[in-house]
């Protein structure tokens, strides 16, 4: 990543590096080079705008005892248990042949335990709220050579 876009390191604990291109702030190097990418193949990805529910919050009706952080023991409990928010790196609306085509990038160099069951959820609840699913893409990118991949796969939808 060159030109006039700085590059921004900071550790977390997944080790990734942030990246700064074209004014977006990208939380890994594969985001930055990924967005690079479709912008060079005259794609411009919309990142992080596509936030969606998977599970609302609820107030559970059931008898349910969790661990108490000070008493060390089991106490019964009717807090509100929070609902589950997943928001897909990129997303990628195309008007084909007067229809709308939804694409969906997650790059993921290394997955954390929760990733695999909120991309499940994800998947299923895209196909729910779809009219047609035929014009759901998804795609899973963990290196330079899927972006290109996926951006072959993308250049042949009709």
């Amino acid at each position: 990543m060159q030109n006039s876009n700085s590059l921004n390191k900071s550790g977390n604990k997944y080790k990734n590096t942030y990246v700064e291109f074209n004014s977006i702030k990208f939380k890994s190097k594969l985001e930055a080079n990924c967005y690079r990418l479709f912008l060079e193949n005259g794609y411009e990805l919309q990142y992080e705008k596509f936030p969606i529910k998977l599970l609302t919050s609820f107030k559970p009706k059931m008898n349910l005892f969790l661990p108490d952080k000070k008493a060390k023991g089991l106490v019964k409990t009717t807090r509100t248990i929070l609902g589950i928010d997943y928001n897909v790196d990129f997303y990628l609306p195309l008007n084909i042949n007067n229809r709308v085509v939804h694409v969906f990038i997650e790059t993921k160099g290394m997955p954390n335990d929760v990733y695999p069951l909120k991309k499940k959820l994800f998947i299923k609840k895209l196909e729910t709220i779809s009219l047609n699913p035929e014009d759901l893409y998804f795609f899973e990118v963990r290196n330079i050579k899927q972006i290109h991949q996926a951006i072959e796969v993308i250049k042949l939808i009709n």
